[in-house]
């Protein structure tokens, strides 16, 4: 599968190396710049909700999850995968591009990222539980990928209150809980983080006015969105 872009750097990047040593700052910056320049062909032409009716571009997201993976883990290929995590579940690109541009362990991180197909026309709370179940048995570095990224999709939801309803974000609140309580361990920074983005949430929404039928009508037609 190919991107928006049709980019050579699906095919010319250098895989990570899922065994071999550590490599140098340059290569790390090699990779990681690779890495990026994928994510940002792959979701060039995907956005984001932000607050105030304002979309940013979707690679923030993924910046966001892999500094925060990149808290916790040192493994370029963890690092990587937080980069990639979302590419294949949106139909940007095929796992045998990952695997092919930075190896099998980067993509098999990623492919743990990635929802199956039958899940699309799932509530978000059914697939979050499906997620939950498979996470449940992947190794840790997969769990750490989910835990940033549920940390980064909390606070977004928090930034921008105003692009779903909240009893939406009650839900997905909870259902993310269920994501986290799966992946408990793997990392307890991250874990801390969950905590506290999940409760700001909860306050931020405690905090809300009622809305009006036309505005509760408005947002749910919004979905619940990236």
């Amino acid at each position: 599968m190919t991107t928006p872009a049709d980019s050579d750097s699906f095919l010319n990047a250098a895989p990570c190396g899922a065994g071999s040593a550590a490599p140098g700052a340059d290569s790390r910056f090699v990779v990681l710049t690779r890495a990026y320049d994928f994510a940002a062909r792959a979701h060039a032409y995907q956005r984001r909700k932000g607050a105030r009716g304002m979309d940013y571009p979707y690679l923030n997201h993924l910046c966001e999850v892999a500094a925060l993976v990149a808290e916790v883990s040192p493994d370029l290929d963890v690092i990587v995968a937080g980069i990639l995590h979302d590419c294949v579940e949106d139909r940007h690109a095929a796992l045998g591009d990952v695997r092919e541009a930075f190896g099998a362990r980067v993509a098999l991180l990623v492919d743990a990222m990635t929802d199956k197909p039958e899940w699309e026309l799932l509530t978000t709370a059914e697939r979050k539980r499906l997620q939950a179940e498979s996470l449940a048995n992947k190794p840790p570095e997969a769990k750490i990928v989910k835990m940033a990224d549920q940390v980064s999709n909390l606070r977004a939801r928090a930034k921008a209150l105003d692009r779903w309803t909240p009893l939406r974000l009650r839900a997905y609140l909870t259902s993310c809980q269920v994501v986290a309580e799966a992946c408990a361990g793997a990392s307890p920074r991250l874990d801390a983080l969950f905590r506290q983005a999940a409760s700001e949430l909860a306050a931020a929404l405690d905090a809300l006015p009622p809305l009006s039928a036309a505005e509760t009508q408005a947002l749910d037609k919004l979905g619940d969105g990236p």
